[in-house]
């Protein structure tokens, strides 16, 4: 089940996310195994990650939906995560952790 936040710490979540580097790649293949269980490790180590989407589609709109539905799965796969947006090719997932370092940068993030 995702996490439930609100927008405003979505919004403070993917400020965070902007020097962050994409560390899953999803290509044609789309979802294998393969990916899923990377995705699980990425998220498990990094709390909050950012997945890059290159596959081609017909339309602009028929990308867009295969993106969201590609993210739908992932969120539906894997348990205690969330997506907070997706930007173009980029989607950015939060898992809260027992080490709880995104927390961390969040409280210094509204200290600013």
């Amino acid at each position: 089940m995702a996490l439930k936040l609100t927008t405003a710490v979505k919004k403070e979540l993917f400020g965070l996310s902007h020097d962050l580097k994409p560390v899953v790649m999803i290509g044609q293949n789309l979802l294998t195994d393969a990916v899923i269980k990377e995705f699980n490790n990425s998220i498990d180590h990094h709390e909050l990650i950012k997945v890059k989407m290159s596959f081609e589609g017909d339309t602009p709109e028929e990308r867009k939906q295969i993106r969201q539905a590609i993210c739908d799965e992932i969120v539906r796969q894997t348990q205690g995560v969330t997506l907070i947006r997706i930007v173009g090719n980029i989607a950015v997932f939060y898992k809260p952790s027992k080490a709880k370092k995104v927390e961390e940068k969040l409280k210094l993030f509204r200290a600013r």
